[in-house]
């Protein structure tokens, strides 16, 4: 049977483990590749940043991303008392805001120059839902409570100071509902009028599997080094370079190790 061709683009930051997507792709790994069900399938990579037009204008048929365009463009910046914007307040809150619309418009103004007539854009992505439920504050214990207490801790016990602990303020942002439905609803809005338009959205509450695998096994500290193992370049990256200020990083892994130990002695709850 012969097969329209199919270009797959694959589009991460620059500093994206590429060398883990390939292999998977080309089943090299432990994974089965759907090159070896199809042909006429080519698969290409990209270093590009959804903030900027990755593909030709009007080159796009289906464009899907999930869970990641929570991260915004830059840090506005830093947050006084919290470790993210679910915990800010007053002119930090405002600030983050500000930032998050404008970023939003962005990236959808470049997938609408980059979608064909009649294409579709699939975004799966971390928000605030109508009852005020966000990722790790679902059931039970809010995981951003925790990872702040913890950071708290490490201040009063002089293991940062206090430039490190608000630079740990991560540049994400929460969208509502609203928030996410504005730019493409009226013929006023530039996305609207870059030709994009809004066709379903709902939230949904999805279960953790590392959460599922602790019910089973009880083992946090395996559980949470499989949470670090799986954690984008990025937010490793992010925790170290909150602490640039000590040489050579030293304090980077001592740090993540205590942060691990508190998970393994206080890993029970629900988030």
């Amino acid at each position: 049977m012969s097969y329209i061709p199919i270009s797959v683009v694959y589009t991460d930051q620059p500093r994206n483990d590429f060398n883990a997507l390939i292999t998977n792709v080309y089943g090299l790994g432990p994974f089965e590749t759907y090159l070896a069900k199809r042909d006429n399938v080519f698969p290409l990579v990209s270093g590009s940043s959804f903030y900027r037009q990755i593909l030709p204008s009007a080159s796009l048929n289906l464009g899907f991303s999930a869970t990641a365009m929570h991260w915004l463009s830059n840090k506005i910046c830093n947050i006084s008392n919290y470790v993210q914007t679910v915990g800010a307040e007053g002119p930090e809150l405002q600030a983050f805001r500000k930032q998050a619309h404008s970023d939003w418009r962005q990236i959808l103004i470049h997938r609408a120059h980059e979608l064909k007539p009649g294409g579709k854009l699939v975004l799966i992505d971390f928000g605030t839902d109508e009852q005020g439920r966000y990722l790790g504050n679902t059931d039970g214990i809010n995981m951003f409570d925790t990872f702040n207490q913890i950071w708290c801790s490490f201040l009063e016990q002089k293991r940062i100071d206090r430039q490190e602990y608000e630079n740990m303020t991560l540049p994400q942002y929460y969208n509502s509902v609203e928030e996410f439905s504005a730019p493409p609803v009226g013929a006023d809005k530039p996305v609207f009028q870059a030709g994009l338009r809004l066709d379903h959205i709902d939230t949904r509450i999805v279960k953790c599997p590392f959460a599922e695998d602790f019910k089973k096994t009880w083992r946090c500290g395996t559980i949470c080094r499989r949470i670090y193992s799986v954690n984008s370049q990025l937010e490793r990256e992010y925790l170290f370079q909150c602490l640039i200020q000590r040489p050579s990083h030293r304090g980077t892994p001592r740090n993540y190790r205590r942060l691990l130990r508190y998970l393994q002695n206080h890993g029970s709850g629900k988030s």
